[in-house]
């Protein structure tokens, strides 16, 4: 009968030049509890290797590809450091392994993945996986820690005949631990998938190499899109079955298919009336389904948490330096986008709304000018209402044409007609007198003497 064995490898404390990755370790526990678990992975042996020197972790990996037949699986995981020299190979850390003051790998203190391709390829096993929870860049982001940088081509180092390379990240991207978590991003979704039957994407009871990889990578990708977990194989590599989907496990079952039903981070409307007939038939009470959407959820609610701090740190920008933004200024968000480990696409759509509040802020309408000039042609109006209002009382009605009552004249009435009004006006001149009129008669009954100049 074939045979399933794994050795788990997890470094979480390193000597000089390296940081701690407390999730390693922690990586390891978790992987191993659902490998020997018969409801799931059901291997024989899961050894753990918490920080091994070098010797001890080479020891190790030869011990575990020797002694098996050609049908047996064997399943290598590492959780650390990668790193790679000035060639370009890469090295495994070991909680020895250490840069020298120039930044470079001490060689002698590392695991060189070509030793673990040479054990691999004299081991009669052809069901071989290998997964590498590290990374190959040197990129740090705000909240998380890389585990290490390199360029490493991952199906040179481990190819070969009935082979599955599962990785974290290509070489160009990033593995992060984040703070605060128990396990790096990448082992979190691979248990996940395992745990809840949600990575048997075909239904048929089973959880291949390629169905777990698709699952995790999905589920990474979607919160830490810079990561892009990577598959390599060859032959039957993507049929290798590495456990069995949970089953008769109604929190398992609740959990996969709310998997099913997220958009946009959101349960859908008509996936939340299927869950709420599901949840009842499972028996599962209100407060384990809501823990169960709040866990599946939150990678979705950290991902809109970290736009969020990006629209603002955009808007703070913006109206700071000015709107389209300088390159300076560009630069900056392009590290923070990074940091964040933002989508592109999202970034624009950010971009675009900001653009649309700046603008529609620019062009409103000053309504206060409005009201100012409403007030001036309010003022102008009430001068000339009295104005007219104060004719009216006299004997000057109107100015054009000018109409005089002749009997409400008063001295300075006709001291203004005759000295301040156009004279050359025709009407003004019978008015105040220059022709004969009743004008001209009433000022001379009040004493005042009209003569044309």
């Amino acid at each position: 009968m074939a045979k399933k064995v794994a050795l788990l490898v997890g470094v979480s404390d390193y000597a000089c030049g390296l940081s701690s990755l407390p999730g390693a370790a922690r990586d390891v526990e978790a992987m191993r509890r659902i490998l020997l678990d018969e409801a799931m992975g059901g291997f024989d042996q899961a050894i753990p290797l918490i920080n091994p020197d070098r010797q001890t972790m080479e020891q190790s990996i030869e011990k575990l590809f020797c002694d098996l037949d050609r049908n047996d699986l064997v399943l290598l995981f590492f959780s650390g450091h990668g790193i790679k020299d000035d060639s370009g190979n890469l090295y495994l850390a070991t909680r020895i392994t250490e840069k020298n003051t120039r930044g470079q790998l001490t060689k002698s203190t590392a695991v060189p993945a070509n030793f673990i391709h040479d054990i691999m390829d004299s081991s009669r096993s052809r069901r071989q996986v290998v997964v590498l929870d590290c990374c190959f860049s040197g990129a740090f982001a705000e909240g998380m820690k890389a585990k290490d940088d390199g360029f490493v081509d991952v199906r040179k180092e481990f190819g070969g005949e009935g082979r599955a390379v599962l990785t974290s990240s290509t070489s160009t991207q990033y593995s992060f631990e984040q703070d605060g978590s128990d396990l790096s991003i990448y082992t979190h979704y691979l248990i996940e998938g395992i745990e809840t039957g949600a990575a048997d994407l075909n239904k048929d009871d089973w959880i291949s190499v390629d169905e777990l990889h698709e699952y995790a990578g999905n589920k990474v990708r979607e919160i830490a899109p810079a990561m892009k977990p990577e598959i390599y194989v060859s032959k039957e590599g993507y049929n290798i079955h590495l456990s069995k989907a949970p089953a008769c496990n109604p929190k398992a079952r609740y959990r996969k298919e709310v998997e099913q039903f997220i958009e946009r981070g959101q349960i859908t409307e008509i996936g939340r009336t299927i869950l709420e007939n599901l949840r009842s038939s499972l028996n599962i009470s209100l407060e384990e389904a809501a823990a169960i959407e709040a866990r599946v959820l939150q990678p979705y609610r950290d991902y809109q948490n970290n736009l969020n701090r990006y629209e603002v740190a955009l808007l703070s920008e913006a109206r700071s330096s000015g709107y389209p933004l300088k390159e300076e200024s560009r630069k900056a968000l392009r590290l923070l986008q990074r940091s964040l480990q933002l989508k592109s696409e999202d970034v624009v759509t950010a971009e675009e709304l900001i653009f649309q509040q700046i603008t529609s802020k620019n062009v409103v309408f000053p309504y206060w000018k409005i009201f100012v000039c409403i007030g001036i042609v309010l003022s102008m109006l009430s001068l000339v209402g009295w104005f007219y209002w104060k004719l009216g009382k006299n004997g000057i009605k109107s100015y054009h044409p000018l109409l005089i009552v002749p009997e409400l004249l008063t001295t300075e009435e006709c001291l203004w007609l005759v000295n301040e009004y156009d004279r050359n006006n025709l009407e003004v001149r019978k008015a105040v007198g220059l022709t004969e009129s009743e004008t001209r008669t009433s000022c001379k009954k009040l004493n005042v003497r009209i003569t044309e100049n």
